[in-house]
């Protein structure tokens, strides 16, 4: 059975036929295919039966999600949370908390053979294979300035130095995330990282981008702008930068000072 449980395709989606109320614990939905560099576009719509011990205790006022979940309560009963009593059998089972998913945020897969961090300023909810990232204070300007270092030629070394190898990519986790060198610059410098992000991000946030060339180039010399002052940031040397560029084979296995 190919059916959808808790993430469901449209045509899923609209065949429960969902009161208003339950609509509520309806999210949008987005996987690993779904991010790209710079910015989130479905190629399929897909939504999240977000359905959770804190946001639904009980599931007797949603006959139709209930309906709909019961067809699988034997699958969900043998689920470990549920043998345990943490989690009701309707419920999901490691979900994490919405304030992950509501606000601006980073998103990155975990495993890659090139970062691909995207910013995502509307809710969207993303699954357990994807890093997500955000701030305090929803602060936009802070989490462009990390999406371009997360996407930086400097970061792509960082991770494949430091990540777990997978086949011909890495995996970084979470916790190999927060080790990841952040240097903040001048209040004036970042402005002139988030000013190109800008630029970027109006570029790709057009539907048609990812069959355009001519934008992807554009792009590509913005990030090259990027790579720059990203070099400039860290004080590397005229070594260390053919180090991340990758153009001194000898040096391969060489890490730059820190």
């Amino acid at each position: 059975m190919n059916n959808g449980v808790f993430v469901l395709s449209e045509s899923e989606f609209k065949k429960l036929n969902l009161t208003d109320y339950e609509k509520g614990f309806v999210k949008h939905f987005y996987d690993e295919q779904d991010i790209h560099r710079y910015f989130v576009r479905a190629s399929k719509k897909k939504y999240l039966l977000y359905i959770t011990k804190k946001n639904c205790p009980e599931i007797i006022s949603c006959p139709n999600l209930k309906a709909h979940l019961k067809k699988y309560k034997k699958i969900m009963l043998d689920r470990r949370e549920t043998k345990k009593g943490s989690n009701n059998w309707f419920h999901l089972h490691w979900p994490r908390e919405s304030r992950f998913f509501d606000g601006p945020k980073i998103v990155l897969p975990a495993m890659f053979d090139k970062p691909t961090a995207a910013y995502h300023e509307n809710s969207g909810y993303f699954g357990l294979s994807s890093n997500v990232i955000i701030t305090k204070e929803e602060d936009k300007n802070e989490l462009k300035f990390l999406l371009v270092l997360l996407n930086s030629k400097f970061a792509k070394y960082w991770f494949y130095k430091h990540g777990k190898k997978r086949g011909v990519g890495v995996d970084i986790g979470v916790s190999k995330l927060r080790q990841f060198p952040i240097k903040i610059p001048t209040a004036e410098k970042k402005n002139i990282f988030i000013n190109i992000v800008d630029k970027i991000l109006s570029i790709t946030k057009d539907a048609g981008y990812l069959q355009n060339p001519a934008k992807q180039a554009q792009v590509k010399e913005y990030e090259d702008q990027i790579d720059q002052l990203v070099y400039q940031l860290y004080d590397l040397t005229e070594e260390e930068i053919r180090i991340v560029e990758g153009e001194n084979p000898n040096d391969r296995n060489a890490w730059i000072r820190r």
